[in-house]
Order: C-alpha cells, then structure tokens, then sequence
C-alpha cells in the first residue's frame, strides 16, 4: 500500500466502531492530530500517521521498520481486544 513504511490491515470480522470513544482511548495513550468525518479517524502517534475506517480497516503510515511484521505489531497495539470492545458501537 502506497510508499515504504505504508500498510493496511482488514479485520477478520465485520467491526462498527464507535469512532469517538476509540479516539478518547488513543489520545489517552498518546495520539495526536486526531481528526474524524465519522466514517474514518485519522491520527498521529509516535511517527506514525494512522487512518482507522468505522468497519475496521487501517492504514498505517511510517512503519518503520518497513516490514509487515512491525504493522502487524502497530496494529496490535493500537487495536487490542480490550480497546475493540470498549468501543464497539451497540
């Protein structure tokens, strides 16, 4: 996907995020820049630039290093089960 250091990721089910309640979560780890249209949050964090789609797709921007096993590792962190359930929309 796109440049080096770029990656996106699909959940393996269908996910309906509560857009807003994700982004109270990340700025507390840290997140910067967050941004939403409702449909997508977009944010910094560490050098990272991420887009999070509300059915869970991810764009991961700046993997550094440029290998699928460091997104997959930024995906982990920024998506975890805890974090997922917390802000699943009802």
């Amino acid at each position: 996907y796109g440049d080096r250091g770029d990656f996106q990721a699909f959940s393996t089910r269908t996910l309906a995020l509560d857009l807003r309640r994700l982004a109270a979560s990340l700025a507390l780890d840290g997140a910067t820049a967050l941004r939403s249209d409702g449909k997508r949050l977009r944010f910094e964090l560490d050098s990272l630039t991420v887009t999070l789609h509300r059915a869970g797709r991810i764009v991961l921007e700046g993997v550094r290093p440029d290998s699928q096993a460091a997104a997959a590792t930024q995906v982990r962190r920024l998506l975890t089960a805890d974090r997922l359930a917390m802000t699943e929309a009802t």
